[in-house]
């Protein structure tokens, strides 16, 4: 349920749909353990709390309720589809990141063999995680303060701001084959303000923001582009 969540996140529709599925189990777990609570209220016989204990009532988000099998199990089926037969590789920092979430990793150390291949700590691995680790620590953007500036499905490319420390940070996000063209850093007191490539430790020069708070930036990237932007004198 959850890593199907990740897949999700690349398109909004997707995610609706996935959601919608996810809702349908919150429902069918609570409702399941609601009724044996009614029925203890009714009879007072505390043999019907023991129920709880067993399946289906015992498992999360009712997922031993024979209808519900069959609708996840056709959903996950689409799901793998679209990511792949998709495992958590560790690669994807940026959109937690950027996004002011806590960053996780998912490995195995030492090797204990093919069967868990895909999540095994490579020395590569161990070194991209060092990076991006290392730039959560450094900004700890979880602790800002998220700025409510961009829709999720309106506003293209993808964004999200977080304001930290007298600095606003900036995440963009695009699909395939990426973004060419203007971003909008919104949210900004009109004046100028220097530009850089956090992730990148790349100087991208200065904006200038305009009355109604917007500085535009011509930008290209591939997937992700993490803006750190402070105001100049």
């Amino acid at each position: 349920m959850v890593s199907s969540s990740f897949v999700a996140f690349r398109d909004f529709d997707l995610w609706d749909a996935w959601f919608r599925v996810w809702v349908v189990a919150l429902f069918i777990g609570t409702s399941l353990n609601a009724s044996l609570y009614l029925r203890y209220r009714q009879t007072k016989d505390r043999r019907v709390l023991d129920q709880t204990g067993k399946e289906p009532y015992s498992v999360l988000l009712g997922g031993k309720f024979p209808e519900f099998q069959k609708l996840f199990r056709h959903a996950l089926s689409e799901m793998d589809r679209v990511g792949n037969n998709w495992v958590e590789h560790g690669e994807d920092f940026a959109s937690t990141i950027g996004a002011g979430g806590v960053v996780g990793t998912k490995f195995v150390w030492p090797d204990p063999g093919p069967k868990y291949q895909s999540v095994n700590l490579t020395t590569e691995k161990e070194e991209r995680w060092k990076k991006w680790i290392g730039l959560y620590n450094q900004k700890m953007l979880s602790k800002g303060e998220f700025r409510d500036l961009y829709v999720t499905g309106y506003d293209t490319p993808e964004g999200y701001a977080i304001a930290k420390d007298g600095r606003v940070y900036y995440a963009f996000f695009a699909s395939p084959p990426g973004w060419k063209g203007e971003v909008e850093l919104r949210g900004l007191k009109p004046g100028k303000y220097r530009v850089s490539d956090y992730s990148e430790a790349k100087d991208l020069g200065t904006v200038e923001a305009a009355p109604n708070g917007v500085a535009k930036l011509v930008a290209e990237f591939k997937d992700h582009l993490l803006l750190e932007v402070s105001s100049q004198p």
